[in-house]
């Protein structure tokens, strides 16, 4: 995506088109790599005890210019998704850069990515030979992202000026609330019906909120009380999956 030194990564929104970028650096028990990734450490030689627990992490380089971790989430019924997780500088070696973290998403598999502005981070990692610095970090996503089959999340950073420090992305937590499903109400009318001919009475069906995208169906049946079919009260009426979407149908 970008082979410039300490690149912006809320600039970065599109994808690589090389194959091969994608990599796998697992089971490490140290930070001393340069080459950058996404790696997943467990307790490293080097970590203060703050540090010890296991995470997955990013690290910046000439070779790695944009590493970034990405989550696929169905959101089918959800609504108000949140994404949080800590940051946290598990580098204790000398290394020392300022480490610029992203938080991006995009609907579906394609297309650009959009920031989030309240998921970043200008600089993650706290200096050489230091590694306590644990940043959290807690963002809404907007509403473009409920209800969908695929949503695509990604924490991502970019190669710094001098050596890059390893940043764990760990403690993710992911949540969203259950949508709530739109009630349908109808309306009373009273209407002087005259003494010969037909009136028609004209009921309107209503939602309490906007139906989303795919709408609602419903049923109506008209059914005998005070006036019956059989005194010619009325005419019967019955319509299948009658279809709304906004606040009236």
């Amino acid at each position: 995506m970008t082979t410039v030194t300490a690149t912006d990564p809320q600039t970065l929104l599109g994808t690589s088109a090389v194959a091969s970028d994608l990599t796998v650096l697992a089971n490490q028990a140290a930070t001393n790599i340069s080459n950058g990734d996404v790696g997943e450490f467990h307790t490293t030689s080097q970590a203060a005890p703050a540090n010890a627990d296991s995470t997955i992490a990013l690290q910046g380089s000439g070779t790695a210019d944009a590493p970034y971790v990405l989550f696929h989430l169905n959101t089918i019924g959800q609504s108000n998704i949140n994404v949080g997780y800590n940051l946290r500088d598990i580098d204790c070696t000398t290394d020392n850069a300022v480490s610029p973290v992203a938080l991006q998403y995009r609907v579906g598999n394609s297309g650009n990515f959009t920031n989030v502005a309240a998921g970043f981070v200008a600089d993650a990692s706290q200096g050489p030979s230091l590694c306590t610095l644990v940043t959290p970090v807690s963002a809404a996503l907007p509403a473009a992202v409920d209800n969908q089959p695929l949503v695509q999340v990604r924490v991502m950073t970019t190669n710094a000026v001098g050596n890059d420090e390893w940043i764990g992305v760990d403690d993710i937590n992911i949540t969203g609330g259950v949508i709530s499903q739109p009630s349908l109400s109808i309306n009373d009318v009273s209407l002087s019906e005259g003494d010969s001919g037909t009136t028609t009475f004209t009921f309107t069906v209503s939602l309490n909120a906007p139906a989303g995208a795919s709408g609602v169906t419903f049923d109506i049946a008209t059914a005998d009380n005070s006036a019956t079919i059989v005194n010619n009260d009325y005419i019967s009426n019955a319509l299948t999956s009658c279809f709304g979407k906004n606040a009236r149908a």
